[in-house]
């Protein structure tokens, strides 16, 4: 059993099997044997049940918000969780506007070659605990519309919301065949690499560099979301109260803990005092 801390008391009050390696192969497999028909169903076939989803959690949110809540301590971030509609359909119309590959084609010595669009069977997804749920299903919505099957490993720091999203999708038979959780620690982590086609992974440095050595080796190809130091870039002629208000809000929202907080702030010189005074106004 892995044991979890409640961010509220400190205490450890949770606590979950890890999925074994039996049982990872045994998903893995499933997953693989599903894929084709998720993909033969097209784009609108995958956008009607993935919709139907998001319905679903629509219709009765409570659950997940309050699970979100109790696995990161943050009432606001909790709520948005589970308002997972607005964000499939952002990647909805992406997709339906994504057109068809660049028309490319070759012919040398006999062979010819033509530019195509093909699913990889099988993503992994490698999630961080800052949004549990969000940012498990920004690249698993992107890869389940390609037509991809995903398997989906958070974060073991929350895990409480996890048998609830597990019960939506159960309840989406179409979608359980096409996407599955599991959980554990990072050496689920690093045992899931070498039993995907591609890897997602949203974290810390340190960990993403790991993930990509784990994914060199078995030679998988790897996006990493790592944060960054992002930038609040302030031009003459800005709204100094509005530039003020926005980096404060940007660097301490969720404790300064989201991966696109603000980290720097650059000043045109003809602003610079006026927008400390403004700057400061705001924080205290």
């Amino acid at each position: 059993m892995l044991n979890v801390r409640n961010p509220y008391t400190g205490l450890y009050d949770y606590a979950f099997e890890p999925t074994d390696i039996a049982s990872l192969d045994a998903t893995c497999s499933r997953l693989r044997a599903a894929q084709p028909r998720w993909a033969a169903l097209g784009l609108e076939g995958r956008i009607e049940i993935l919709r139907r989803f998001t319905d679903l959690i629509k219709a009765g949110p409570e659950r997940l918000r309050d699970s979100a809540v109790a696995d990161t301590g943050n009432w606001a971030s909790g709520q948005a969780e589970s308002n997972l509609g607005p964000r499939l359909e952002r990647e909805v119309a992406i997709a339906l506007t994504a057109g068809s590959p660049e028309g490319w084609s070759s012919r040398a010595n006999g062979f010819s070659a033509e530019a195509q669009w093909v699913p990889y069977p099988l993503v992994g997804n490698i999630t961080p605990w800052n949004s549990p749920v969000n940012l498990a299903f920004l690249d698993t919505f992107h890869a389940l519309l390609a037509g991809c099957a995903v398997i989906v490993k958070p974060s073991e720091i929350t895990p409480r919301v996890i048998p609830v999203i597990a019960e939506f999708i159960e309840a989406v038979p179409e979608l359980a065949d096409a996407l599955a959780f599991i959980q554990g620690d990072g050496a689920l982590g690093a045992a899931l690499i070498g039993k995907v086609d591609y890897v997602c992974f949203t974290g810390s440095v340190p960990t993403g560099r790991k993930v990509l050595e784990t994914a060199s080796r078995a030679f998988v190809p790897v996006s990493l979301e790592l944060g960054g130091k992002d930038p609040l870039i302030v031009l003459e002629g800005a709204d100094v109260e509005a530039a003020a208000i926005s980096a404060v809000i940007g660097g301490c929202v969720g404790n300064g803990q989201n991966c696109f907080s603000t980290e720097r702030i650059y000043v045109a010189d003809s602003l610079y005092d006026d927008f400390v005074d403004a700057l400061v106004a705001q924080a205290r």
